[in-house]
Parts: C-alpha cells; structure tokens; sequence
C-alpha cells in the first residue's frame, strides 16, 4: 500500500509539471515576448516619422516586395529540392554540380537585387530629413540575427 502511495503522489507531480509547462509554451512564449513591441511596420513608422501618405504608400511597396519575394524564395526552394535530389544518382559530376549551385545563386541575386530595389522606392517617398534615419534602420534591420 504504501509504494501505491508514492507511486500515485509521483504521477500527480508529473501531471502538475507537464501543465505548467504546457502553460508556460502557449501563454508565457518567448516569440511573443520578443515581439511585443509590434510589428516592423509601425516601428519604422515611429522611428522615420513617415507620415499618413507615406505610411501608406511604405505599405503598398511593402505588400508588393514580399510578393515577389515570396516567389523567388518559392523558386529557390524547388530549385535546392531537385539539387538535393540530385545526389541520388551516383554519376553527379563536378560540372553538373556547379550548373546547380549557379542557379541557384543566380536567384539569390535576384532575391539581393528586389531588396535593394524595395529599400530605393522606400527612400524615394522619404523626405531630406529621414533618408539618414531610414539608411541607419536599413543597415540595422539587414545586420540583425535572426533568433526564431
């Protein structure tokens, strides 16, 4: 009887902890404790000062180059699936190897250049006064490390 007893109180306790890490993951993330200071949109609009229209039309060219961006990334995964595929056949040579790698750094160029390309329409709806701020956020958004 009384093994049962601390066999029972053992199992309790496993069950308390297993809720509270339960909690913790869905309530208390650290995701949403690293975002809690909103979404990248509305920072940059505080840290610029954008104004009404230009809030406006930064969410236009936004939407935009994540849709195109969203292709390419589309097409440089299936591009990477068929290379990976690739290294099923045992006759992979080094030329037909480096064809691969080629294109696919070919669309992470063209990946590199829409960034480039968003971040100069964005500048042009900028005044004097907030392309520096805007240049500083830009340099700070592309040198920070990814931690999700």
């Amino acid at each position: 009887m009384q093994r049962n007893q601390i066999f029972f109180i053992v199992v309790i306790v496993l069950i308390l902890i297993n809720t509270g890490l339960l909690l913790n993951h869905y309530f208390f993330s650290p995701y949403e404790k690293r975002h809690e200071h909103g979404n990248d949109r509305s920072w940059i609009v505080t840290e610029v000062g954008l104004t009404k229209e230009q809030e406006e039309k930064h969410i236009e060219l936004r939407k935009a180059y994540f849709k195109e961006l969203g292709i390419l990334n589309d097409s440089i995964r299936c591009i990477r699936a068929r290379f990976v595929a690739q290294s099923a056949t045992a006759a992979l040579t080094d030329s037909l190897s480096q064809f691969w790698s080629d294109s696919i750094n070919r669309w992470h160029r063209w990946a590199d250049e829409l960034a480039f390309q968003h971040t100069c329409n964005v500048r042009k709806i900028l005044q004097e006064k907030q392309k520096p701020l805007w240049d500083s956020m830009v340099q700070v958004i592309m040198l920070r490390k990814r931690e999700d």
